[in-house]
């Protein structure tokens, strides 16, 4: 967590729930440079790919450490439970340069989806706590319905 927050860049203003944007900001995942270097030339540097693969292993290990609820603090450099291979990728070969963006122009109604998904699951979960207060039985079909919207966020 600690080494995760040094490269997120929260700031007092910022949402801290945008776990993206501090990663992008202090260095985390990078995505606009590796993006216009396959766009413009076709190339994808070797040292950014390591390094994306790095922070993707390490955000794994600490997304089990969390699931799982471990005490173990995920290493930053060793692979524990979790295994991330990725191949690096012939850019002329294996990837064409426009598909990113048709890729990322068709997953917008599936963000837009995952949304209203959210805002009904935070309603759900304010019913559900006043019907706990009033009654002190949690409601049956919104247990059920806050199971599935998060596993959307990952497909």
């Amino acid at each position: 967590m600690i080494v995760i927050g040094a490269l997120g860049s929260e700031t007092p203003g910022s949402d801290p729930g945008d776990l993206a944007t501090g990663f992008a900001d202090g260095g985390g995942i990078v995505v606009g440079g590796p993006l216009l270097m396959i766009l413009f030339r076709q190339k994808y540097p070797r040292w950014w790919f390591d390094w994306n693969v790095e922070m993707t292993r390490f955000t794994a290990r600490i997304g089990a450490s969390f699931a799982l609820l471990t005490d173990d603090y995920p290493s930053t450099d060793e692979q524990q439970a979790v295994h991330v291979d990725i191949d690096y990728p012939d850019v002329e070969r294996d990837l064409n340069c426009w598909l990113p963006p048709v890729k990322w122009l068709l997953a917008l109604p599936h963000w837009v989806v995952l949304a209203f998904l959210g805002i009904a699951e935070a309603l759900a979960v304010i019913v559900a706590w006043f019907a706990i207060l009033f009654t002190g039985v949690i409601p049956g079909a919104s247990s059920t319905s806050w199971s599935g919207s998060g596993a959307g966020g990952i497909a």
